[in-house]
């Protein structure tokens, strides 16, 4: 016997093919049309095909970019605790380097969070050396782990009475490390690895005892700019540290700030910020909003800023902004950033952009509807990417898709027509897909 939805389920199937068979074939070539795209000033920023990063199961707390923006340092709190010898639990953690051309992933650290806790890590500008700092918790003493892909790793451990800071690199091959001393005995000190020779090359700096160290990056990219107080007196004091010269300098405390503001990388013209949306059962969730670093000039064409990665939990853009990656449904994904002509997409909601989005949210929901006539007329609960993948060609269409439906029995559906699916944020507005497999568009003004 046939139900009800299995008949609807023939007649929308075939709608749902002659949709597709409808796309112009004549602009295959104009594929970065169908792709959101933010008109920042005169240029456009077209947000390119989302791909997957093949990270395993675990929570993922933290994403950082090298300087050269080849590759991305991610760490990962596993989801499980696992059974350790010293302690009845261990909260298991990674740090693992992606690199954004290969698409390879390759686990750099792994640490106890709650007995070796790491509080700083950057990448190296040689894309495949980390440098971490670490926390004993039980001989309360830190430590500096560099660590290079396919080489034995450097480590330097400070005694119970220090600490280690690590400033980033500056240049190709230095890492400037501070020893400091946390009580009044000790001798802080500073020093610089070089990446190339792996030799350490110690500065000659006069420290009373008690006083801390603070180095940074100086963005005049040759030098390294420090940071000198005491725990007894209000006293500063700032240094220069030329690489070259290996010389010191004072310098103003307005020099010291100016580079800690101006770190890292070269001002952009585009800005990846948090954002809010609203999805269609009312619930507010973050986004991703691309718009322009400065407010354009009157007399110019405005500005449209790009909304994308509905539900997004963390994102980082890449140093020069032509890239981002951020988590979004438990994954990770990577996407290109082009910068056109804003010549080339000069209507706000172009056709192509706006037919994309709701292509793509009438495939989801074909889907959706051909996985609840196999399996007894219900729709998926949960994790509906995997659920309804076998039934779309590729993952294309689930770009962007926010699944809003809590699963349940598609009979018992007293209005499919007017009971949303999910939606697809497009550019000008949104594309909602209905239980009966009806989208409907709705500009955002």
């Amino acid at each position: 016997m046939v139900s009800g939805f299995s008949s609807l389920m023939g007649a929308q199937l075939i709608s749902a093919i002659l949709i597709v068979s409808a796309i112009p074939v004549a602009n295959r070539e104009l594929d970065d049309s169908s792709a959101f795209v933010a008109l920042i000033g005169d240029r456009a920023y077209v947000l390119g095909l989302a791909r997957a990063v093949p990270v395993t199961s675990g929570e993922i707390t933290d994403l950082r970019w090298s300087e050269t923006g080849k590759t991305v340092l991610i760490e990962r709190y596993e989801t499980t605790p696992v059974k350790d010898e010293r302690e009845s639990s261990a909260m298991m953690c990674s740090l693992m380097l992606w690199n954004r051309r290969t698409n390879g992933l390759v686990q750099v650290h792994r640490y106890d969070a709650k007995q070796d806790p790491v509080y700083d890590f950057g990448v190296m500008p040689d894309d495949k050396t980390v440098y971490i700092v670490s926390e004993n918790v039980r001989t309360e003493s830190s430590t500096l782990t560099i660590s290079t892909i396919g080489q034995p790793p450097e480590v330097l451990r400070a005694s119970p009475d220090e600490y280690v800071l690590a400033a980033n690199t500056v240049g190709t091959s230095t890492l400037m490390v501070a020893v400091g001393s946390l009580g009044d005995s000790g001798t802080p000190q500073v020093s610089l690895f070089n990446l190339t020779t792996r030799n350490w090359t110690p500065i000659p700096i006069s420290l009373k005892g008690g006083e801390v160290i603070s180095p940074i990056g100086a963005n005049d990219r040759t030098s390294y700019l420090l940071r000198i107080s005491s725990r007894s007196s209000k006293e500063v004091a700032y240094l220069r540290y030329v690489i070259g010269s290996g010389k010191l300098q004072p310098v103003t405390s307005k020099e010291f700030n100016d580079a800690l503001q101006t770190r890292p990388g070269p001002n952009l013209p585009i800005t990846a910020e948090y954002g809010q949306e609203t999805l269609a059962n009312g619930v507010k969730v973050p986004s991703i909003i691309l718009r322009g670093t400065n407010e354009p000039p009157t007399n110019s064409r405005p500005d449209r800023p790009l909304h994308f990665a509905v539900g997004v939990n963390r994102f980082e853009l890449a140093p020069i902004g032509d890239g981002v990656i951020y988590t979004l449904d438990g994954l990770l994904i990577y996407r290109d950033i082009k910068d056109k002509d804003r010549a080339e997409y000069e209507s706000p909601e172009g056709p192509l952009t706006r037919n994309q989005a709701i292509l793509n949210a009438k495939q989801v929901g074909m889907a959706l509807l051909m996985y609840a006539a196999d399996n007894d007329d219900f729709l998926p609960a949960g994790a509906f990417r995997e659920a309804i993948l076998p039934y779309l060609k590729d993952e294309g269409p689930l770009e962007g898709f926010i699944y809003t439906y809590q699963g349940g029995k598609w009979d018992d559906l007293r209005e499919p027509g007017n009971t949303p699916l999910g939606f697809i944020k497009g550019p000008g507005g949104t594309a909602t897909v209905y239980a009966d497999g009806s989208v409907r568009w709705k500009d955002d003004t």
